[in-house]
């Protein structure tokens, strides 16, 4: 029997990749599903975990879980799953996420309000990143910098 539809138009897909992520995947989805203020579902792609993944993420009920599609040549695995993912979702608006995120309350809401305010097409955001160990410490800093010095913000911002 074919999976029915809601009626209403989701405002936002969550889309994950998610290869192999059973160590982190239910603490993102347990900040995700709580979240309110937008009409949102969440998609999880399951890139031939060979693990708990795609259990996992069945295990909540409001999230759909589809396979990612064959990777085509040239692709990387993680852009082919985002890729099936966005095909997939019914949402006005994407949000793509990773697996090891965990979002605040209000997150959601308050990212596509400032989307909508700004009248972006995209938003980008670098959240709190937690570090533990020394080299995450270490080598964490340098990627920002080396990020902000790639897409300064002033060009990045830039409509044309």
């Amino acid at each position: 029997m074919p999976e029915l539809l809601p009626l209403t138009i989701p405002q936002l897909s969550v889309i994950i990749p998610a290869r192999n992520e059973e160590a982190s995947l239910a603490t993102c989805l347990e900040s995700l599903v709580s979240q309110t203020g937008v009409d949102f579902e969440i998609i999880v792609v399951n890139d031939h975990s060979t693990d708990r993944t795609r259990e996992i993420a069945e295990s909540f009920k409001k999230v759909r879980v589809i396979d990612a599609a064959p990777l085509a040549e040239g692709w990387t695995g993680k852009n082919n799953a985002v890729a099936t993912g966005a095909k997939e979702a019914r949402g006005q608006w994407l949000l793509f996420t990773d697996a090891d995120t965990i979002h605040t309350p209000g997150s959601l809401s308050r990212a596509l309000a400032e989307a909508k305010d700004s009248k972006s097409d995209v938003l980008s955001y670098s959240p709190e990143q937690i570090a533990v160990t020394f080299w995450e410490m270490a080598i964490l800093p340098v990627v920002f910098a080396e990020l902000a010095r790639r897409f300064p913000p002033s060009k990045v911002s830039d409509p044309n």
